[in-house]
């Protein structure tokens, strides 16, 4: 009898049972992890010691701040450091999703949208020494001249009746206040002396600040209009930061992302003068 050819099996060959489990697990891993990935935001900042910096631990106290609450909320944060004016134009070109740390003024003037304050910041008079030494006031400079930083979006009415000398950053005001250029200084207090105890170590006691500071701002993140998902950014800072706040986080980062001197400092701010 003549034996009928048998036609090619369809079916595939059976993976055998070792083979079969490591390919669903594969499979398995693969769908959870792409499900479990984080969302990453991107936020332009700038050197501006001891708030933020590269060297810094943990890239500076805001840094760390704005990190652990977003972090809280489910996010990978990014930072990217460049000089300010950059900041600035990159934010407005799309390329961050916000900004910090930023005063109210600047938010208003770069479209941004404002997160609840980080931090205080405070800003008072440096004098040289040996200057008679009056408490701070707006009215006492009335019409003199002061020493003022360009980049920074004092508060509107702050510097009205003032004669500006714009220096490009913190560390040439301070210099040419030490020069004899003006007899006062516009400075936010803990960047003054950070600086004063570093790259300017050689000004130190010759030029001192002046109590009690004349406005206190707060330190914000700004979150860009133009970005989809900017009034989320926002809600889950918000929602991060008043997380960190009641589990203590908030104040361990505080304290441990600065110096004692700093933190001296900052328990010894009085109420600013009233203008």
């Amino acid at each position: 009898m003549r034996e009928v050819p048998r036609r090619p099996s369809s079916r595939r060959p059976r993976l055998p049972p070792t083979r079969r489990s490591l390919g669903a697990a594969i499979i398995f891993f693969g769908a959870f992890f792409l499900c479990a990935a984080r969302p990453v935001i991107t936020l332009g900042t700038s050197a501006y010691y001891p708030y933020t910096g590269v060297d810094l631990p943990r890239q500076g106290v805001v840094a760390a701040l704005v990190n652990a609450a977003l972090s809280h909320q489910g996010y990978d944060v990014h930072i990217v450091f460049l000089p300010w004016t950059r900041v600035l134009t990159e934010v407005r070109n799309g390329r961050f999703d916000g900004i910090f740390p930023v005063w109210p003024l600047t938010v208003e003037r770069n479209g941004l949208v404002g997160s609840p304050p980080l931090f205080q910041s405070e800003l008072g008079l440096y004098v040289r020494a040996g200057q008679r030494r009056q408490p701070s006031s707006l009215e006492g400079i009335r019409g003199k001249t002061v020493g003022t930083v360009r980049a920074y979006g004092y508060p509107l009415g702050l510097l009205d009746g003032i004669l500006r000398d714009d220096a490009p950053d913190d560390p040439h005001n301070l210099i040419k206040l030490a020069d004899g250029r003006f007899d006062q200084a516009l400075e936010e207090h803990l960047v003054a002396e950070y600086l004063l105890r570093t790259q300017l170590s050689h000004l130190a006691g010759r030029v001192i600040w002046q109590p009690p500071g004349i406005v206190r701002l707060p330190l914000m993140v700004g979150f860009s209009k133009g970005k989809p998902g900017h009034d989320r950014y926002l809600n889950d800072l918000t929602q991060g930061l008043e997380a960190i706040r009641k589990t203590g986080e908030y104040d361990q980062l505080v304290e441990s992302n600065m110096e004692s001197w700093q933190l001296d400092l900052i328990r010894q701010r009085t109420d600013p003068v009233p203008q």
